[in-house]
């Protein structure tokens, strides 16, 4: 990760707490978070991320949930936004703050990682799933306190944004996927 990143990350967590909200959260409702954490990895770990962040961030009943529509022909299945009020026992500055943290499952294991090192260690942009400033309009429910959208080629700058993965999670070997002076999936990886 860059150092700048980590700061701003950093001066993110520091933020005094709010106070806690008793109901979900949606964009089109309660504005804009007051931090995004962007995170890549393979498929693999979603079930796991799912239980994660409701077991251990989110304050009970605040969660929405955002993802992509599973269908042929289309992106699919490849992001997932969760958009929160942070439990009251998180400590740095998380307790009580909206929060968006944010999947993206698309490609395999090497995407949870690789991203945040590749080009010679500056990091590599990705499409990743931007829930903020959408109406509500364009969203379809899918249950409670969930929402989908089918994101296609022809809609997906609606959706999606380039961004620098914050965090990732490996499915596999790193020593093997991230052996420097062997190819990556776009870049050489360097010292």
């Amino acid at each position: 990760m860059k150092i700048n990143k980590l700061k701003s990350l950093a001066a993110a967590l520091s933020l005094p707490a709010g106070s806690n909200m008793a109901h979900a959260l949606m964009p089109w409702n309660d504005g804009p978070p007051d931090i995004v954490i962007y995170t890549s990895g393979g498929a693999a770990q979603d079930r796991a991320i799912d239980l994660a962040v409701v077991s251990s961030l989110v304050e009970p009943e605040t969660d929405d949930w955002f993802s992509d529509k599973t269908s042929i022909g289309s992106i699919g299945s490849r992001w997932r936004a969760y958009y929160f009020v942070g439990k009251s026992t998180l400590g740095g500055g998380l307790a009580g703050r909206k929060i968006v943290f944010e999947k993206r499952s698309y490609g395999t294991a090497g995407y949870g990682v690789v991203p945040l090192v590749g080009n010679d260690g500056r990091g590599i942009s990705m499409e990743h799933f931007n829930i903020q400033g959408l109406p509500q309009t364009i969203w379809t429910a899918d249950g409670a306190k969930r929402w989908v959208a089918s994101i296609t080629g022809a809609n997906a700058s609606t959706y999606l944004a380039k961004v620098l993965p914050d965090a990732g999670f490996l499915g596999a070997d790193p020593g093997i996927l991230l052996k420097l002076g062997t190819e990556s999936y776009q870049n050489k990886l360097r010292n």
